[in-house]
Order: structure tokens, then C-alpha cells, then sequence
């Protein structure tokens, strides 16, 4: 048999994987991993323990690269039939895991390298520093990987590149210089910088943070730039914005360093669904094109309430919300934090590389925005809007879409998303919300070419098209989340 072009004898592979001092019975079989790799079962010796990453480490040191498995699995005994032969089918499904001690990412870049390297090779999860040939990868799969960062990130990547560099970190590093983490907390987040379209800006949810927006970018096309606007405070200290339209001008003076001229678009969660509206009327006041608004489940605000300053607890808990975790994970008790980012970690989660000074920015930034968006009354958007509203949980029946019909001269076109408020930038959520937005934005791209400016009424011709991909999300099968709001920091 072959494997990566070589012949490979099974038997003299399990002969070295048996030498090996503490293994007391090895077999080798190939299939199962990425690339058709080699999967080894061995058997401790009575009385000692093997750690696999460590007998894969040890066979590097006495195989070729292509005859060492991509995964070492311990087993108690090795399944045999009835007439004492080892029985194949009987053994267990190998997993593919990238090693236990390796590092999560410390940037949305890093994360979103971790989840490619992962989707590619057909693993449930892949650590920084794991390497994309340690875990079975390829030359066919190297070039199907940098297509496919490309894809996502939008970013040019030689093949080469990987050779050189074939880690989640490694390839940040060449991406983003020798601080991969540098941008994470800066007001502009360039989640895809290159493409022939006008950018779409995803404004912060509660928060502050727009790295839940990685997801989104899956789901777009690959000529489609996206960036997120994070919220000040959170990369360094200093003042927080008084007032929504403090912070619209603000955010609108970052997205005209990208792109100088409209036609805008725009997209916001939660309170970012406020500032986005918020930021397409400004900008309507001053002349530019606005061509795309999409409000995921945010309301008007208007209403003066008493300010609330939320513990450490609020803002783990929404923390965890954010990335998709229930806190009831970790139990009825109270949150610890070394606890909260031990799931991080296991997530894959940048957010591991928060420390107790960003926590407390979060919690500052959250009260912030809070209070600013109760106590912000909007302006009047001339446009049409794509409104996403989340139709589970006890705060689903609180609101309706309607409650915009005020503040929008153009029309809000409905589509219910089967979740709680909280959990709209889930992975399930999201990919439906993107599947519908991608819709859009590439109607709107087809009738008005890449550099649209007919605004609204490109706009309205758009949202027709849409029709089938809303009925396919309000049909979906729903996200399951606990029910609470209350303390959202997402």
C-alpha cells in the first residue's frame, strides 16, 4: 500500500511501533485519518502508562515522516476474533486531535487558522502550534488548505508559505508581523481586508468586541471585505464615548480610512444594531450612500434606566455567551475565572488571552454602552433594512420589528432566526443569517456592479431575491440555549 505516494509495508512500521520500550502490543493500520495516514493502536506494558504524543515523538526520531501514523492511540487490550486474529473492524474510530499542551490562540486570526486547519484535515480541533504535517496533512491537502485561507481570510498565501510555516501561530505571524494579537483590541478589525466589493462593517454587540463576526465571513463571498468596530477602552485606557452619536461619528471616521466614498454597508448585533443605524444616518446627513443595513435582533432605545454596574460574575457569564457556552457547563456555583478560561482554551477560544484588566474594560464598556444606547432616541434611516429577529427565550415576546417602523422610510424586511438574543452569533445562527445576507450583498453586487451607488433602491430590488433563502432560515432547525439576557456582555 501507499501512503503519500510511498510504499509502506504495515508490518515493519508495527515492528518499530513494538520496540518501543513501554508498548506491549502494537498494530498499524491505514485509513480513517486525512489523506489515507496510518492509525497506530498500541498496549502499554502491564504496569506503565503511555502517552501517545510521546511514542509519535519517539517514532520521528526512527521512521520516515511518511511512515509515521498520524495518530497513536492507547488502548487496554487490542480487540481480537474467536480465532485469536487482531480484529480490525473492532477497533476504534481514530480522532485526530491536535497535542494537549499546545497554546489557544491569541488573536481572531489565530482562531480562525485553528477552525481551517481543523475543517481541512477533518479534525474536531487544532492548537496553535500544531502542526498541519504532524496531524496527516499532505501536499494535496497543503493546497487545498491555502485555498481555502484565502477564501476566508482574503488574503494572498503562496503555498510556500505553509512549508515554511505550518502552525495556526506561524501562519499569523506572517500574515500579521511578529504581534499576531496587535489588532485584536483596536477600534477597526480587518476580519477580511481585500475584495472588489464595498466593505461590509459589523459593528460591536454589548461588549465591545466584533471577533464573534470571524464566523460570518465562512458564509460570504470570498470578494466580499468585512471589518468589525470595536469599541474604545478595550485596547488602552481611555474615555469612553458619551453618547451613541459620539461614537457614530467615530466609527464612520474608521470605515472612510478603508473606503473613503459610500455606498456603505452595514451590520450590527444587539446594541450594534443600534450604532449601526445610528451610523447609516449620520452618514445619509452627510451625503454618502448607505446601500445595505441588516439589524440582528436591537431595538430603539429612548428610555432613561437606572445604571447598573455588573460584578465579575455578569461578565464571565455573558463571556461564555459569546463564544456559544451555557454557564451551566461549570456548574450551579459561581464562575471562577481560571475555570471560564479553561473553557475558552478547550473552545479554541481567543478569548483565553483575556486578562482581569481587559475583563474589567469589558464590564466598564458594557455599562457604557448600556447606558447610551437606553438613553439614545434614533434618527430616521431612508433605506430599506434586513431585520434578523431571534424568536426563542422569555425576552422573544418583549419586542417586534415594528418597533423600528418609526426610524426606517423604506421598508424592514423580517426574518426569524430560531434562538435566543444571545446566541445570534452561534455558528448554527450565523450560518443561516449569513447564508441570507451573502444573498443579499450579491444581488445588490449584480445589480449594481461592484462599486454600487444607487442606495435604496437597489436595495429594495435586492431584498426580492431573498425570498427563498428566508424561508430556509425560518425553517431551520433551532439553536438550543438556556433562557437569560440579563447581563449580556455579547
Amino acid at each position: 500500500m501507499k501512503v503519500r505516494g510511498f510504499r509502506v509495508e504495515l508490518g515493519e512500521v508495527e515492528v518499530v511501533l513494538g520496540s518501543h520500550p513501554l508498548v506491549g502490543r502494537a498494530v498499524v493500520v491505514q485509513g480513517g485519518v486525512p489523506g489515507g495516514g496510518l492509525v497506530g493502536y498500541v498496549v502499554p506494558v502491564v504496569g506503565e502508562e503511555l502517552v501517545a504524543s510521546e511514542v509519535r515523538g519517539w517514532l520521528r526520531g526512527r521512521l520516515p515522516g511518511f511512515m509515521v501514523p498520524s495518530v497513536v492511540m492507547v488502548l487496554d487490550e487490542v480487540p481480537l476474533t474467536r480465532n485469536g486474529k487482531v480484529d480490525r473492524g473492532a477497533l476504534p474510530v481514530a480522532v485526530v486531535a491536535g497535542s494537549g499542551d499546545s497554546r489557544g490562540p491569541r488573536s481572531w486570526r489565530e482562531e480562525v487558522l485553528c477552525e481551517v486547519f481543523a475543517e481541512v484535515l477533518g479534525v474536531a480541533r487544532v492548537g496553535v502550534d500544531d502542526g498541519f504535517f504532524e496531524l496527516g496533512g499532505h501536499s494535496l491537502l497543503a493546497t487545498r488548505l491555502v485555498s481555502r485561507v484565502r477564501s476566508v481570510l482574503g488574503v494572498e498565501l503562496e503555498i510556500r508559505a505553509l512549508f515554511e510555516a505550518s502552525t495556526p501561530a506561524g501562519l499569523a505571524q506572517r500574515l500579521d508581523g511578529p504581534d499576531p494579537a496587535r489588532t485584536a483590541w483596536e477600534v477597526l478589525l480587518p476580519l477580511r481586508e481585500k475584495g472588489d466589493r464595498p466593505a461590509l462593517f459589523c459593528v460591536h454587540p454589548g461588549g465591545g468586541l466584533s471577533w464573534c463576526y470571524s464566523g460570518l465571513i465562512r458564509q460570504l463571498d470570498p470578494g466580499q471585505p468585512v471589518f468589525g468596530l470595536q469599541a474604545r477602552g478595550i485596547a488602552r485606557p481611555q474615555p469612553l464615548p458619551a453618547s451613541v452619536e459620539e461614537m457614530a461619528r467615530d466609527y464612520l471616521q474608521h470605515m472612510r480610512t478603508v473606503q473613503p466614498d459610500g455606498p456603505y454597508r452595514l451590520l450590527g448585533w444587539s446594541v450594534g444594531g443600534n450604532i449601526a443605524h445610528a451610523i447609516a444616518t449620520l452618514a445619509q446627513d452627510q451625503g454618502l450612500d448607505v446601500d445595505f443595513l441588516a439589524i440582528l435582533d436591537a431595538y430603539p432605545g429612548g428610555e432613561e434606566q437606572e445604571e447598573y454596574l455588573p460584578d465579575q460574575q455578569e461578565v464571565l457569564a455573558g463571556l461564555l455567551e459569546f463564544i456559544g457556552v451555557d454557564r451551566g457547563r461549570l456548574g450551579g456555583g459561581p464562575l471562577r475565572l481560571d475555570a471560564v478560561m479553561e473553557v475558552f482554551r478547550e473552545e479554541g477560544s481567543a478569548l483565553a488571552s483575556l486578562g482581569e484588566e481587559q475583563i474589567t474594560a469589558l464590564r466598564d464598556v458594557l455599562v457604557n454602552n448600556s447606558r447610551i444606547r437606553n438613553a439614545y432616541v434614533p434618527d430616521t434611516f431612508h433605506g430599506e433594512v434586513l431585520f434578523f429577529a431571534s424568536t426563542e427565550g422569555a425576552e422573544a415576546a418583549e419586542h417586534a420589528p415594528q418597533e423600528w417602523d418609526p426610524y426606517v422610510k423604506g421598508g424592514i424586511h423580517v426574518h426569524e432566526i430560531a434562538c435566543e438574543h444571545r446566541f445570534m452569533a452561534a455558528p448554527d445562527a450565523l450560518s443561516r443569517i449569513g447564508a441570507i445576507i451573502d444573498e443579499q450583498l450579491n444581488a445588490l453586487t449584480g445589480a449594481t456592479g461592484a462599486t454600487a451607488t444607487t442606495g435604496a433602491t437597489a436595495t429594495t430590488e435586492a431584498m426580492a431575491t431573498t425570498t427563498e433563502a428566508t424561508e430556509a432560515a425560518r425553517t431551520a432547525e433551532a439553536v438550543e440555549a438556556p433562557e437569560n439576557r440579563e447581563g449580556e456582555t455579547s
